[in-house]
């Protein structure tokens, strides 16, 4: 039950009911009014029951969504560490360097501005997350060396 079904509607059909008992003409008007909130209700509960069968499908899909692209990121980024960054590293000189970084966008990155209050739960996230991947990681490597 909804505060419509107990509070709300109860207290308007009330409230036609003495209209109708003391102004009859006055309160035929509104007579369709108690029908109208059994209809309401209905809907109300159909609403709410739909809302409750769809929403956790909805979050998985967009929470594996989201778990795709960050597996995704996560996994671009291990290689670019692993050999495209290394690469260039050893094989670009200063002057590459300098000359990449005045060629490059001049853009601030959002994540990395932590007065940018619109990011601060994805970044204590990614932290957690970061974490969390390299205790993962410890673990692993005291398993195989052990």
């Amino acid at each position: 039950m909804t505060y419509p079904d107990l509070g709300h509607h109860p207290f308007e059909n009330q409230v036609l009911t003495r209209l109708r008992s003391k102004h009859p003409a006055e309160a035929e008007p509104f007579l369709g009014l108690e029908v109208e909130h059994r209809k309401l209700s209905a809907t109300l509960r159909h609403v709410a029951a739909v809302t409750q069968r769809l929403v956790p499908i909805v979050r998985a899909t967009y929470l594996d969504l989201l778990s795709e692209f960050v597996a995704g990121q996560r996994d671009h980024i291990r290689r670019e560490e692993a050999g495209f960054l290394t690469a260039a590293k050893r094989l670009l000189d200063a002057r590459d360097w300098r000359e990449l970084d005045d060629e490059a966008p001049k853009i601030a990155d959002p994540l990395s501005d932590p007065a940018d209050r619109r990011f601060q739960a994805l970044r204590w996230q990614l932290a957690t997350r970061d974490a969390a991947d390299g205790e993962e990681r410890q673990a692993n490597e005291v398993t195989c060396s052990g």
